[in-house]
């Protein structure tokens, strides 16, 4: 065991020392934006500083060199943080060049260092005649950048990846998954667990253009390199163990003249090219990994997955970019590609099926080998984060663990163990929290935790939804160093949602897989370890909810309060969690560190002691005991101070839960007080006391079935004073529970039973093979007779059905005793069957069961399973016989109260009466009352009366009915026939189209609409405002209407030309639609080769055989200031929505070389605008522009070049390939369709 000790007091000297004065940084204020590099201008500047670079390089000369170094290095740098402290780093010399190649550019050096307070902060700088920069990768902060943003390198930025502005990124990764080998494999070397630091022999070449961009040297190119690569091997060596040197002769491929170097000037055969130039230049035996560093379109192409030794394919990544320095470029672009070039594969799911299994995260997802931040609507975040996900970790593992070019280098670095904890089973939308456990024999490492989902799908499933049975629920965070993470995050889960955009809990069953992955965050060479779970959502149980507290209760220490939840199926299932611990939380539902009860039974309620945590951020959770499933309050509440006890009689003592040997006595609490129960059968004279209750409620058990009893409650102080008992409260016990025998079919395809008939049971339902319908009674008499009607449903052909029915007469648990069963009905087709019985005199008077079955083709028994029919239970009430004494009841049929207009018809409803003797006596009910006449408006008042036989009346019942007399005071409304605003040009015919108006009493009324306001005329541009009004007989006005006729005069532009798009004009040995202008110097020559002079123009098309151009000598007159003008043909863009303007030009020659300038007309020549100029030598070379013509889109323009010449006669300028088209979207060459993609 490797053992790591910091004197404290000496390190917080040191901590103290940099926090209140620092030599070597300073803050200053953000430069002005004229000083910032164009290339940072998008940077955050809250936090700028400048740099002692001297000073610091004194300090950096002291760094030992990580590999010739043992022990711990006591050179400590600090770096300010992104909240503007400066954090002290034990720092190491990591050299990212060659030793030779070293020693040739002594001024390029990389380090990395270690956090001392924060020791799972890493830092990876790089220090050249670039400046500085660096990345710090922490648990608690996240990525942090250091970057030179002013143009002289004197001011730098501290900024946070997670908080750069949103870019419009284009990047392309050009990589194509579905031909190249993919290697997720078994996973059985899925981690950096080996302790064995690879390093392996890169050659990075440059394009002319990017040595060019960094200031035109090798030397500095090779500065941009070590850069990038500083941050590149920073990340690779946590997530892998894997670094990467620069061979010796590296500079033997970095280019600085983009004319002569082996790139074409575009990206398209890059691949082929640098895999050639390394081939011939470096030779395959002398590298492991090559990559491609250029400065044109943002795109890159790894030419392979998991090639790195692989001659002949090694050697073919590359990335450009047209700003190829800063986070972006060496994060998301070119540690992207070298993932690829290293055996990973993409793992987002916005684009389609790549056929990789290794689509693991939703949308853009978030991690190095993602999209983040360039698919538009599935950008989970705007930038990606520098880790990456476990299933790239296991590619790239897996297939390092196979290559041999690399050097082995035993680190001695132990790797932490991991524990992710036991699968479990949860319920359906419901939240969970996966806390796992890891440890590492290397006391001073700091572990990291990741959980992420494990899932793939095929990338079937952008989204994450709550309904989804496969593929992706929940994005990946950055790792951290608390070992559990919620699903959904708490931020989520406190607005009472179980999902987000990008987060989603399974509202059905399905399995989730999870895999905990654990960094120990060592500089210059981390190790990892992971471990799988997973969780089973139950489709049946749940959602588990937390229902109260849910709002801004407050609550007084001391006092007991009642914490509900819905149980919803947990404690079966398969869930099968009987029991819950209750959490508080104080800081507004971020951390649960209070348990208020453990272990309690999963029953819904739970009463809890209120600790003294005053405050208003407080919040309950429920939580799965021996689980991971738990809810809390959606809301903040309050605790307050503990009450003062004065002691008083409880009120609202109430019984609940009834059964047979159990009863719950509930009541309003007393402030501060405890409480004392006592109880007793009615009629007997001892109580049975419990005292000392903490809560408002007590279970009483242990009592007899059937029988009544009486409850008491009083408030006893915490000084044992006691208020008297309350007024008693009785109840009565239930019966001993029954246990009926099984009867059920077991196929309800063809028939069931449809509808059963008893007295006042009337139950109709739908197939099932058994249903408990004794929730549903009726009350029978002994020594009366009844009939029992069953109603069969056939789904198809109609079989014949055989029949039973059973009471259980004396309430023993059976059917079988003589008796019993009541009628039965051999196998018929009749529909419906009845029977009749009378209840016998030895009956039980209690509620008991009756039996109903139905069964195909024979006489079902009590107890049988069988195939074909149905059984249902229900509960009949035997009483025993007396006298009839209960009055009928009258029911209206209809409302209560009619009301009527005068005129209208009035029909009367009538009413239904049934008697529990006589049952139905409807026709003898007596209708009195008021007689409605309908032509007089007052209110009447209907009867109905009846009595059944026993001479018991009924409680008459009447009806209202309210007669009205009409007003009408509703006014029409007027609807305008076509739109409401019409758009004329003067000339056109204005049409008068009208309108229509109804009146809820008068119908239609359009005929009477008068229209008036202004007159039309379309002679005369103007707006004009036509009115339409409209009254009902009864003088109801109607709200005017009004419509707006715009008269307009026609829109400028240009007339005649292009109406068909793509357009595209090569000048093919002519003109084609272009024109000499006659208010110019010079003309503009179609020409094929080189022109007439030496040294400028171009040697031939940049498409096809010609091109048009300049001449600039032109016979010693074309120079100076001379004017040369070609126009276009008028576009009319009225169809096109985003039209672009596309050209190549050529401006090769002298420095002074004049101007040239793209301007568009819309009023035939009149005035012209410019959309783009260049001036200037741009090499011999064509160059490519587009302009963007959405101003002109629905109008017409024109376009022309005006070229004004230099002081030269070699300044001939060309142009070439011309197309005006609506760009349709861009087209991935990885086989995804979207405009913003990246690699």
């Amino acid at each position: 065991m490797k053992i790591r000790t910091i004197p404290l007091i000496a390190l917080l000297l040191c901590s103290m020392a940099w926090s209140q004065s620092n030599p070597i940084w300073q803050r200053v204020p953000a430069s002005q934006s004229e000083n910032v590099k164009a290339s940072k201008q998008d940077l955050p500047k809250d936090l700028t500083y400048s740099l002692d670079l001297t000073a610091l390089n004194k300090q950096l000369d002291l760094a030992p060199t990580r590999g010739q170094f043992t022990g711990t290095s006591n050179v400590i740098v600090p770096f300010p943080d992104s909240n503007g402290e400066f954090q002290n780093f034990r720092i190491l010399k990591a050299p990212v060049l060659h030793p030779d190649l070293a020693e040739k550019y002594p001024e390029i050096q990389s380090y990395v260092g270690q956090g001392i307070l924060d020791a799972s902060t890493i830092i990876r700088f790089s220090v050249s005649p670039l400046g500085l920069s660096s990345m710090q990768l922490s648990a608690m902060e996240g990525a942090v950048f250091i970057e030179p943003y002013t143009i002289d390198q004197t001011g730098y930025v501290v900024f946070k990846k997670s908080d750069k502005m949103l870019q419009a990124d284009d990047f392309e990764c050009e990589v194509v998954d579905a031909v190249n080998k993919t290697l997720v494999g078994p996973g059985q070397f899925k981690n950096a667990d080996d302790g064995i630091l690879r390093n392996y022999r890169l050659a990075v070449s440059a394009t002319g253009e990017y040595t060019q961009y960094h200031g035109g040297t090798k030397a500095l190119a090779l500065a941009a390199m070590n850069t990038t690569m500083t941050r590149v091997n920073g990340i690779f060596e946590v997530d892998f163990n894997v670094t990467m040197t620069l061979i010796a002769n590296t500079d033997d491929v970095i280019y600085t003249n983009p004319s002569n170097d082996p790139y074409g000037n575009t990206t398209s055969n890059y691949n082929s090219q640098l895999q050639s130039t390394l081939t011939s230049v470096i030779g395959e035996a002398n590298y492991d990994i090559g990559h491609l560093f250029a400065n044109l379109q943002n795109n890159g192409n790894a030419g392979c997955i998991g090639c790195v030794c692989v001659n002949n394919q090694k050697g073919s990544g590359w990335t450009s970019a047209s700003v190829p320095e800063g986070d972006f470029f060496d994060v998301d672009y070119v540690a992207h590609e070298m993932g690829h070039q290293f055996g990973a594969n993409h793992t987002w799911t916005f684009g389609g099926n790549e056929g990789t299994n290794a689509q693991m995260e939703p949308g853009s997802g978030s991690t190095i080998m993602s999209y983040a931040g360039i698919t538009g609507a599935t950008d989970v975040q705007p930038q990606v984060d520098p880790y990456f996900h476990a299933v790239s970790v296991q590619q790239v593992t897996n297939y390092i663990k196979s290559t041999t070019c690399q050097t082995n280098i035993n680190t001695g670095n132990n790797v932490p163990t991991v524990n992710a904890g036991s699968n479990y089973t949860i319920p359906r939308g419901t939240p969970f929290v996966l806390e796992g456990t890891a440890s590492d024999v290397d006391a001073g490492d700091v572990l990291t935790y990741c959980w992420e989902q494990f899932d793939e799908n095929n990338a079937s499933t952008t989204y994450p939804n709550v309904n989804n049975t496969s593929g992706v629920a929940f994005r990946s965070f950055n790792p951290s160093t608390d070992a559990k993470r919620y699903f959904p995050r708490l931020e989520t889960i406190k607005q009472g949602a179980t999902s987000w955009t990008w987060e989603a809990v399974p509202n059905v069953a399905r399995n989730l897989n999870f895999r905990l992955t654990v960094r120990d965050n060592v500089a210059g060479g981390g190790t990892n370890n992971s471990d799988n779970m997973v969780v089973t959502v139950n489709g049946t149980a749940g959602p588990f909810v937390v229902n109260s507290p849910n709002t801004n209760v407050t609550w007084n220490a001391g006092t007991t309060q009642t914490v509900t939840w819905n149980v919803a199926g947990t404690t079966a299932n398969g869930v099968n969690t009987a029991s819950v611990d209750i959490y508080l939380s104080t800081d507004g539902g971020d951390t649960y560190s209070i348990a208020l009860a453990s272990n309690v039974p999963n029953d819904g309620s739970h009463d809890i002691l209120v600790p003294n945590n005053q405050g208003n951020q407080n919040r309950i959770m429920v939580k799965g005991n021996n689980n991971i499933f738990f809810d809390i309050s959606n809301a903040n509440f309050t605790i307050a101070g503990q009450v003062v006890c004065n002691v008083a009689v409880p009120t609202g003592l109430t019984i609940s839960n009834v059964g047979s040997d159990a009863a719950t006595a509930g009541w309003d609490a007393v402030a501060g007080a405890n409480y004392d129960v006592r109880y007793r059968e009615v009629g007997t004279s001892t109580w049975t006391e419990v005292p000392g209750i903490a809560g408002v409620s007590y279970n009483i058990t242990g009592l007899t079935p059937l029988t009544q009893y009486e409850v008491q409650v009083r408030s006893v102080c915490p000084d044992t004073s006691t208020s008297a008992y309350s007024s008693s409260v009785t109840f009565t016990t239930t019966d001993v529970q029954l246990n009926y025998c099984s009867s059920a079919s077991t196929n309800i395809n063809d028939e069931y039973i449809g509808r059963v008939q008893l007295n006042t049971i009337d139950n109709s339902s739908g197939g099932q093979f058994y249903t408990d319908f004794t929730n549903i009674s009726t009350t029978l008499t002994k020594g009366s007779p009844y009939t029992i009607t069953v109603t069969p449903t056939w789904t198809g052909t109609v079989y014949a059905e055989g029949y039973s029915v059973w009471i259980d007469y004396n309430r023993d648990g059976d059917f079988t005793d003589a008796g019993e069963q009541v009628w039965s009905q051999s196998a018929t087709t009749a529909t419906p069957v009845s029977g009749n019985f009378t209840i016998p005199s030895g009956a039980v008077e209690n509620s008991t069961r009756m039996r109903v079955s139905m069964k195909y083709n024979g006489i079902p028994t009590s107890c049988e399973t069988f195939t074909y029919g149905e059984v249902e239970d229900y509960t009949v009430i035997i009483e025993g016989t007396g006298p009839d004494t209960t009055p009928p009841v009258i029911t209206l049929t209809g409302p209560s109260v009619v009301n009527l207009n005068v005129g209208d018809t009035y029909t009367e409803q009538g009413a239904t009466a049934t008697d529990n003797v006589d049952g139905d006596i409807t026709a003898n009910i007596v209708i009195g009352g008021d007689t409605v006449d309908t032509n007089t408006a007052a209110t009447y008042v209907v009867t109905y009366n009846v009595s059944d036989a026993a001479g018991n009346a009924a409680t008459e019942v009447t009806r209202t009915v309210n007669v009205n007399e009409v007003i009408d005071t509703t006014p029409p409304v007027i609807t305008l026939i076509g739109p409401a605003t019409i758009n004329l040009t003067v000339g056109d015919t204005y049409t008068e189209q009208g309108a229509t108006a109804t009146d809820d009493i008068d119908g239609d009324i359009s005929s009477n609409i008068v229209i008036g306001g202004d007159v039309v005329d379309t002679n005369i541009a103007s707006t004009y405002v036509v009115t339409y009004n409209v009254s009902d007989a009864a003088g109801n006005a109607a709200t005017e209407v009004t419509r707006t006729v715009n008269v307009s005069e026609p829109s400028s532009g240009c007339t005649g030309g292009i109406t068909s798009y793509p357009y595209n004009e090569g000048f093919e040995n002519t003109l084609g639609g272009w024109t000499q202008s006659t208010a110019d110097d010079l003309d503009w020559t179609v020409d094929s080769g080189g022109t007439q002079s030496n040294n400028t123009g171009p040697d031939s098309a940049s498409e096809g055989s010609f091109y048009i151009y300049v001449e600039a000598s032109g016979n010693n007159t074309g120079y100076p200031n001379k004017q040369a003008i070609i126009n276009s043909p008028c576009f009319d863009l009225s169809g096109l929505s985003t039209p672009s303007f596309k050209f190549d030009y050529h401006m090769y020659g002298s420095s002074d070389m004049g101007t040239i300038a793209l301007e568009a007309s819309t009023d035939e020549g009149a005035n012209w605008t410019s959309l783009w100029s260049e001036s200037g030598n741009k090499g011999n070379i064509w160059l490519s522009q587009s302009i963007d013509l959405s101003a002109y889109a629905g109008g017409s323009v024109q376009l022309r070049f005006n070229r004004i010449t230099g002081g030269t006669w070699q300044a001939d300028i060309a142009i070439d390939n011309i197309e005006l088209s609506q760009p349709a979207p861009p087209t991935c060459n990885d086989g995804i369709q979207n405009g913003d993609e990246t690699g």
